[in-house]
């Protein structure tokens, strides 16, 4: 069975299909970033949609479901995390379509 989505926080610990609560303290998790194995959190989608949240602010649109026609790794500077809740929450939903529409930026 797929799953839908998925989280994954700073210690690389995986959460599936969580609810709101959980998104924002996996969130909150950044704080800790000194102590965590990755500078970053993480939501998946089930398509492979990935958006990676640094410490830094920045926010990182990806797919990582190896198929090389999809576009090359886009990203936001200073985003808030309520901010980025919401952006992960509409991945969760599958709402591709509204997560493309921000103004990405590429190197």
């Amino acid at each position: 069975m797929e799953v839908p989505y998925h989280t994954t926080d700073i210690f690389g610990v995986t959460l599936v299909a969580p609810e709101e609560e959980e998104m924002r303290e996996v969130l909150e998790s950044l704080e800790d970033a000194d102590f965590g194995e990755h500078p970053y959190v993480s939501l998946t989608h089930e398509s492979g949609w990935t958006l990676s949240y640094y410490e830094s602010g920045v926010l990182l649109l990806e797919n990582l479901s190896g198929d090389e026609e999809l576009e090359a790794p886009r990203y936001l500077r200073d985003v808030e995390q309520k901010q980025v809740l919401e952006y992960w929450k509409l991945l969760a939903a599958g709402k591709m379509k509204d997560i493309r529409a921000l103004k990405w930026q590429r190197d």
